[in-house]
């Protein structure tokens, strides 16, 4: 029999969580993280937002750690956490869609200029606006990470009518993508882009990459779509950006600080649109069956995909 152990990122969802296990596999045993009657030498697996590392190391027979989250910073930031264990990403094919509508649509919002139609209904106020009309066969979409999320993201912006090139540090191959790779490739990747997207997982080479210098080479007022992690991008940077017009607007769902405090000059910054880390949240069915799927993959002797590369830092 196989021992889950689980720990939600509230208490209030845990029996969200239990039912979801128990529909994917109803042979699962599951029992809850803090529950201080567990023999630590029963668990088989964890399911976990944020689990003390120190606990983690402290179960002999654990044979994987699953994060209900597509990234792992949650987990990683404890340096207590045995980097030995295996550690596996949330997949879900809903993940995957539900980032390819958002970044479609702050695509477009950023094309049209949408955040000036929020001004003037704020405002209650009719006030046409002439954005010079740029559409979506017009601009250039650039797509920092080519994982799973990305090449995903990319092929749905491709077939929106944008124009569409990628960039990650390894060489990716995405039918009508141009594709670029390594750190040489990267400035002639930004001098393409219209609307920068980063999709990057959060490694000690993406903190801030966000920021001036990479503003400094993309085309004429272009924008960002800020989704894959806070440690990416230097909000002040990006304001000042916009201000002096080097940029033209922005899409954030993560930033530096969650939640954003509120003297935060992105919240007052024209051109900003801002979402609550909410771009891709997959439903607890389909997070279970994909943590169901992993579980049952070891169990069959195989390597399931998504897991961590320490080597690579996500």
């Amino acid at each position: 029999m196989t021992t889950l152990i689980l720990k939600p990122v509230s208490p209030a969802e845990r029996s969200q969580w239990i039912d979801a296990f128990h529909a994917a596999d109803p042979t699962l045993t599951i029992i809850d993280w803090d529950d201080p009657s567990v023999p630590p030498e029963t668990v088989d697996y964890a399911f976990a937002w944020q689990p003390e590392g120190r606990r983690i190391a402290a179960m002999p027979n654990l044979r994987a750690v699953i994060s209900p989250a597509a990234g792992l910073d949650h987990i990683l930031r404890d340096p207590a956490f045995p980097r030995d264990m295996p550690l596996y990403r949330m997949g879900t094919q809903e993940t995957v869609d539900q980032m390819g509508d958002y970044v479609c649509w702050a695509a477009l919002t950023l094309v049209r200029d949408a955040w000036r139609w929020a001004e003037a209904q704020a405002r209650q106020e009719w006030s046409p606006w002439l954005n010079q009309t740029r559409t979506a066969a017009t601009t250039t979409v650039g797509v920092m990470g080519l994982g799973e999320l990305g090449r995903a993201t990319a092929l749905r912006l491709k077939a929106l009518g944008f124009q569409v090139c990628g960039w990650a540090r390894s060489a990716h191959h995405i039918d009508g993508v141009d594709t670029f790779a390594g750190d040489d490739a990267f400035i002639p990747f930004l001098n393409r882009t219209d609307i920068l997207v980063s999709l990057l997982p959060a490694t000690s080479q993406t903190a801030g990459i966000l920021g001036k210098k990479t503003f400094a080479h993309l085309r004429p007022q272009a924008s960002i779509i800020s989704v894959g992690r806070g440690s990416q991008l230097i909000a002040q940077d990006l304001v000042d950006a916009i201000n002096s017009n080097v940029l033209r607007g922005a899409v954030l769902d993560v930033v530096p600080q969650e939640p954003l405090p509120q003297d935060s000059p992105l919240w007052t910054c024209r051109g900003v649109t801002i979402s609550p880390h909410m771009a891709s949240e997959a439903s607890y069915r389909d997070r279970a069956a994909y943590a169901v799927s992993v579980i049952h993959q070891i169990e069959a002797g195989k390597q399931p995909a998504l897991r961590y590369d320490p080597a690579k830092g996500y």
